[in-house]
């Protein structure tokens, strides 16, 4: 005779066969709650969603449009990780990219041509050499 709210499954990106390096959009929880006499789930729907948006959260009741997920992150995305590197290093950041303008990079069938590779190695190896020249 206690309510109890049971989490009945979760699904946010794939395992086995169809996983992948991306980063889901979105992730689906199935919850739902023992109520006990004098509960409603009116009033138990309206104390979950403010506690999640309590934790900073943003519910939509439908797949999330392009200006929901603005709203929800708000207007500019955060910083990339290679801006720490640049505030940290308080030097500049020089960024080469390799792969081949087909790759899928993170996704399924993500490939690079061993031709890029080596040719990045190259690339890598030569602006490595003149940096050191630069500092020397």
């Amino acid at each position: 005779m206690l309510p109890a709210q049971n989490l009945r499954g979760i699904r946010g990106g794939a395992v086995g066969a169809t996983a992948s390096n991306t980063i889901p959009t979105d992730a689906t929880a199935s919850i739902d709650f023992r109520l006990v006499p004098r509960q409603t789930p009116e009033h138990i729907k309206q104390l979950v969603e403010t506690h999640v948006k309590g934790r900073g959260y943003f519910i939509v009741d439908h797949s999330p449009t392009a200006a929901d997920r603005r709203r929800a992150n708000g207007a500019r995305p955060p910083p990339l990780p290679m801006y720490t590197f640049e505030s940290v290093l308080h030097a500049p950041l020089i960024v080469l990219p390799i792969v081949n303008h087909d790759n899928n990079q993170h996704a399924a069938n993500e490939n690079l041509r061993m031709k890029n590779l080596f040719d990045g190695i190259d690339v890598y190896a030569g602006v490595m050499a003149k940096v050191g020249e630069y500092w020397r």
